[in-house]
């Protein structure tokens, strides 16, 4: 027996309730929808948070931030119809200009423990060359408050929740792969409608043979056409734990 067999990393299909934070508008859709639309297809209970309104995501000088936060809040309403996502939680932040993480993990934790999920999902802020301030916060965050979740001091005026598992998308050493080829076609329907984000034919041909390369690759891996690749822990491998990178 090894030290990776001490806690099994679980299959989605045995879960039931997933909750899933994306940094922006379009990061949920591109990073992991076809899973999602997989999830929804087998009516599990998936709840969606859009922690900023993405408000500053544009290289047209033209536009404003109060037009674009709308944009793409209509954006990402469409999508999730796409994807079979019934509850959306925006929480508007503005982006690169999101709060402290004490309290930005305090945010998250009231959210966990509201939602009691099975599964967090939460862009990893591990990934290496990463520089992005909201995925690294996002993650970050959304670790801590899944790791403190089940401590009744904190935030005592809410319930403690032991949060089981937590995946970790956008992520350079995947344990769980899960295979989307039936999705597949559906998640690229929904990241279309970013057209704030792909404007152009070139952007979004760019990022459609990106993501049928990638999930190309990941699906070789589990023997399918297309799949998406997370890395899942249990909160007890978030502290103190050395052999994290090689569960």
């Amino acid at each position: 027996m090894k030290v990776r067999d001490l806690i099994k990393i679980p299959d989605f299909m045995e879960l039931k309730k997933f909750l899933i934070f994306e940094p922006h508008p379009d990061d949920a859709d591109i990073f992991m929808g076809g899973t999602i639309k997989w999830l929804t297809d087998k009516s599990k209970d998936v709840t969606l948070v859009t922690v900023t309104d993405g408000r500053k995501g544009t290289y047209d000088p033209s536009t404003t931030e109060e037009k674009l936060k709308l944009i793409r809040r209509k954006e990402r309403e469409r999508a999730g119809k796409v994807l079979g996502i019934k509850k959306i939680l925006m929480l508007n932040y503005e982006d690169l200009n999101l709060p402290d993480t004490e309290k930005l993990t305090m945010d998250f934790l009231r959210i966990i423990r509201e939602f009691k999920p099975d599964i967090v999902f939460t862009p990893d802020p591990w990934l290496p060359y990463e520089v992005h301030p909201d995925h690294i916060k996002t993650g970050i965050c959304v670790a801590r408050a899944s790791f403190l979740s089940p401590l009744p001091l904190i935030l005592k005026e809410t319930s403690p929740f032991n949060v089981k598992w937590i995946s970790f998308y956008i992520t350079q050493n995947p344990n769980t792969y899960i295979d989307i080829t039936e999705t597949f076609k559906e998640k690229l329907k929904a990241i279309e409608t970013h057209k704030s984000q792909f404007p152009t034919e070139e952007s979004i041909n760019f990022i459609r043979n990106y993501l049928t390369l990638k999930h190309g690759e990941y699906g070789e891996r589990i023997k399918v056409k297309f799949a998406e690749a997370f890395k899942v822990l249990s909160p007890l491998h978030l502290h103190t734990n050395v052999d994290a990178l090689n569960m």
